[in-house]
């Protein structure tokens, strides 16, 4: 939930929409990864995600925001917050939309790696997975 601080500064009628934003609204909503980062590194405990933080919607081709980092340029960590974050959201329902099943959900980060996800990342989400489902039932 950290990597989301800076959504406490958004305003509830944009967190909260059932329609698509507009694109005034995605100025506003794309601001919270900086907003986030302000705040973060202000908690010395915490300083240390503020980077991460700031990341969390660069995407891996550098179509992300907020500042259009591509590849190995986006700190590892927030490669990997993505990954789970898009996951999470994937995975639970939402104003706009039911939950989708954890399988369909790896498949579109697959789908997506190399453009918005690390791929090494987004395989290794599926390996975590897998791992975790042999455990459950083992």
């Amino acid at each position: 939930m950290l990597h989301d601080v800076g959504k406490l500064d958004m305003p509830a009628e944009i967190l909260s929409k059932p329609a698509p934003l507009t694109d005034e609204e995605w100025k506003v909503m794309r601001t919270h990864p900086q907003v986030g980062y302000d705040l973060v590194k202000k908690l010395p405990r915490f300083s240390g995600c503020a980077e991460m933080v700031l990341a969390h919607h660069e995407a891996y081709d550098g179509s992300g925001y907020p500042h259009g980092l591509k590849g190995t340029e986006i700190p590892l960590g927030a490669r990997i917050l993505t990954i789970a974050d898009s996951y999470d959201s994937m995975t639970h329902p939402h104003t706009q939309r039911p939950p989708m099943p954890a399988e369909m959900a790896v498949r579109e980060i697959e789908r997506c790696s190399g453009s918005q996800f690390d791929p090494d990342a987004a395989a290794a989400l599926g390996r975590v997975l897998v791992h975790a489902a042999e455990e459950r039932y083992a």
